[in-house]
């Protein structure tokens, strides 16, 4: 019985400091996605998203869109960048949170119009390039300015709270929560709201 006891007293001690390490590993995939962003490797942040995301931009951003806009930054995915900015159009305009599959051909098929005319390749590339700057800034600025308020773990949930500072907006503070979901043992980003 003592042996029993001094096993299980070994492999609580040894599970612990995993539950423990929770925030840290939070708190680290967070500080990932926003250095990939900086570095300008959006696509490379993809993996760290779940495939139901939902966030970001009025909350309406899915994985989806989410991928059109990191491809489309790259300057090399006109139909990705196509997409992205369909869909804003759409929510912008109409309210619609989804392009429908005759309006994803539709802007598909616009994009590889487009990228057979050199002035539209340059529009795209400059449309691209200023998106891909704006974004690695705010990214930047996080990394410089945020610091957690709080990281609560609850089984394979967490939720992250944070604040940051905007110093080209007067130096005002803006706060913000990021969701997150473990899947099969890896912490995704699940949601996120900036205020």
């Amino acid at each position: 019985m003592k042996k029993f006891f001094a096993v299980l007293l070994v492999i609580l001690a040894g599970a612990m400091p995993l539950r423990a390490d929770d925030a840290a590993d939070v708190k680290a995939v967070i500080l990932k996605s926003w250095t990939l962003f900086a570095k300008g490797d959006f696509a490379e942040a993809l993996p760290l998203f779940t495939k139901d995301y939902r966030g970001s931009y009025r909350g309406k951003v899915g994985y989806e869109q989410a991928k059109w806009m990191f491809l489309g930054m790259d300057g090399k995915h006109p139909e990705e960048f196509y997409l992205f900015v369909g869909w804003a159009f759409k929510l912008e305009c109409y309210g619609g949170t989804e392009l429908t599959p005759e309006e994803v051909e539709e802007c598909r098929t616009e994009a590889r119009k487009a990228m057979k005319d050199p002035r539209s390749v340059k529009k795209y590339e400059k449309d691209a390039a200023e998106m891909n700057a704006g974004f690695r800034k705010w990214a930047e600025n996080m990394l410089k300015t945020h610091k957690f308020i709080s990281v609560k773990v609850n089984g394979d949930s967490a939720v992250a709270e944070f604040e940051c500072k905007f110093e080209d907006n007067g130096g005002f503070s803006k706060s913000g929560s990021v969701r997150l979901r473990r899947e099969n043992g890896v912490w995704r980003i699940c949601g996120d709201k900036y205020e």
